[in-house]
């Protein structure tokens, strides 16, 4: 990784004008985020701060910028800085660490406490209100069709978020086969419809769930639209393989007609897709033309019969990790009117298209 050395930036007024001119920044209240690793370079008295690359701050190694680096890991304000390195040499080391996308605002954790308590420090480093993020996960009513491989995956993932309102259909039954790759069932389910498998999950998470289940299989539009009559969705996660070939035209279809965001992900033997996540029209109705054209007149007669749970648990997180950015309101989704394919022996991510 590359060492940067410390630099100044224009950003904004200085410190010591602003305190002479009264003002205050819009950054007063700071803080490291929480990703950065801070350790010193003793031998040649540097500050080294390890986050999406090395920084390496020259000649910062003192005990008093060491208490200052303490200070801001911990949240501080560029007055208490001010007053213990001085206005210009405050100004100099707050502006580095600006440029380089290591500070943030300080905030007040309102989930404390509670499961999603350091989820928030994660959201914090990607938004600027990191409790206004997780409470609209918490507001987000999510669809899953397939509860399998991925669909117990995403399960997971949107509980642990903190998303508290699902609705599941799956029109399974839990079969010992279904072992190598699901772990929410256990040898106690075998035989129990797959949707109370994973409402039982969800109340056993959080009481408090809202959660409606439907052991159907979807053939048509027609059919999702029966489930979801009188419901608004935030998000509809495509995680079946049935009817092979043509379940996601069905989804986005009904999607495109109902103004629902939806995203999928698929699992083969030597690589998986990811995405893509689509919300608007144009890209949603690109994505469905590109189906039917690829369908055809065909139809698989059977999904593959192969599977490796480690690779269906690596494609539904990383389908996850951007469903989740884009219920929290978070800009940084990779999948967005994008479809990625994982290879699985090279570990290879690479974009396949885009809409």
């Amino acid at each position: 990784m590359p060492i940067r050395p410390s630099f100044e930036s224009t950003w904004g007024s200085n410190i010591a004008d602003r305190s002479a001119k009264g003002g205050e920044s819009p950054w007063s209240a700071i803080m490291l985020k929480a990703g950065v690793a801070v350790t010193y370079d003793r031998r040649r008295g540097d500050t080294v701060l390890v986050y999406d690359r090395i920084w390496r701050l020259r000649s910062t190694a003192s005990a008093l910028h060491q208490e200052a680096m303490r200070r801001l890991a911990a949240g501080s304000t560029t007055d208490e800085m001010a007053a213990l390195l001085g206005a210009r040499r405050a100004e100099r080391l707050i502006q580095t660490l600006m440029a380089a996308g290591l500070l943030r605002n300080r905030f007040i954790n309102e989930f404390t406490g509670t499961a999603q308590e350091r989820q928030i420090e994660y959201l914090a480093d990607l938004t600027t209100n990191p409790n206004e993020a997780q409470r609209a996960l918490a507001s987000a009513t999510v669809c899953i069709i397939g509860c399998g491989g991925t669909g117990f995956v995403a399960l997971q993932h949107v509980l642990g978020a903190g998303v508290r309102r699902l609705v599941l259909i799956d029109p399974d039954c839990v079969g010992l086969e279904n072992f190598n790759r699901q772990f929410v069932p256990s040898r106690l389910d075998l035989g129990r419809p797959k949707v109370a498998v994973a409402m039982e999950y969800a109340r056993g998470r959080e009481p408090e769930s809202d959660i409606i289940t439907a052991q159907r299989r979807i053939e048509q539009p027609s059919d999702l639209a029966a489930v979801m009559d009188g419901l608004s969705c935030n998000l509809v996660i495509g995680c079946a393989d049935a009817p092979p070939g043509r379940i996601e035209a069905i989804i986005v279809e009904y999607c495109l007609e109902h103004c629902t965001p939806c995203v999928f992900s698929g699992v083969g033997v030597r690589f998986g897709t990811v995405g893509p996540l689509l919300v608007e029209p144009q890209p949603m109705g690109g994505y469905l033309d590109d189906l039917r054209r690829m369908l055809g007149d065909c139809e698989l007669s059977a999904p593959p019969s192969a599977s490796f749970g480690p690779t269906n648990t690596l494609i539904a997180t990383l389908m996850m990790r951007d469903a989740l950015h884009f219920l929290a309101g978070l800009s940084s989704i990779s999948i967005l009117n994008t479809q990625w394919c994982y290879r699985f022996l090279e570990h290879k991510y690479e974009v396949v298209r885009s809409w």
